[in-house]
């Protein structure tokens, strides 16, 4: 997969990082010569100096083809440009990094009109997680899905909880705590340590 990173900072050089170790082709782009050097030493990758605003820096790190566009800088219109003039190069799916919460009240806008796939506001991210994290402060994992409308939690459940014996399918209605019902859900948990395959009239 090739990868092109705008912005060599702590967000895009952990980017750079992680698709490198994947085995990605990654690309990194940035404006300081010393970022480049640094960055291009420790993990091997091929770097342009150069904006990422700019057409013939784009075109020279091959933004056509991308199947990934990430600007991570610290500009938040500068990685809404970037995005937008990757994308009209031919590049596939385009994320940009925005901080400021006055453009989430744009985000159909920015996603339709411009062509930017994803808008990701880490500090909001960051805060999400955390007050997702203490609704359920007894779970050991959470996991979101359908754009945060299914949630899947995991709980250790020990031998004197009221839930264990019962079998799952008793739990198929469960109101929560922040007034969600669940539906068809299947509430399991082992004292075994290896996991099982648990079914509607399994026990708990």
């Amino acid at each position: 997969m090739n990868v092109i990173v705008v912005g060599g900072g702590k967000v895009g050089r952990k980017l750079v990082e992680d698709f490198n170790y994947e085995g990605d082709d990654v690309v990194l782009i940035d404006i300081k010569s010393e970022i480049c050097d640094r960055i291009q030493d420790d993990y091997d990758v091929r770097c342009v100096c150069g904006s990422g605003t700019d057409l013939e820096t784009l075109r020279e790190a091959e933004a056509n083809k991308a199947d990934i566009f990430i600007a991570v800088t610290e500009n938040d219109e500068f990685n809404a440009l970037c995005t937008v003039m990757a994308k009209k190069l031919g590049a596939d799916r385009c994320v940009a990094r925005v901080r400021n919460r006055e453009y989430f009240k744009q985000l159909d806008f920015m996603r339709n009109a411009l062509g930017i796939n994803l808008i990701v506001n880490p500090e909001y991210a960051t805060a999400c997680e955390i007050s997702r994290i203490l609704r359920f402060p007894a779970a050991i994992k959470t996991e979101t899905f359908a754009k945060g409308r299914i949630e899947l939690i995991e709980f250790n459940i020990s031998s004197d909880n009221a839930l264990c014996g019962k079998d799952t399918v008793s739990y198929t209605h469960l109101t929560l705590p922040t007034k969600r019902i669940v539906e068809s859900s299947v509430v399991a948990g082992s004292l075994k340590k290896k996991e099982e395959q648990r079914r509607g009239k399994t026990g708990i």
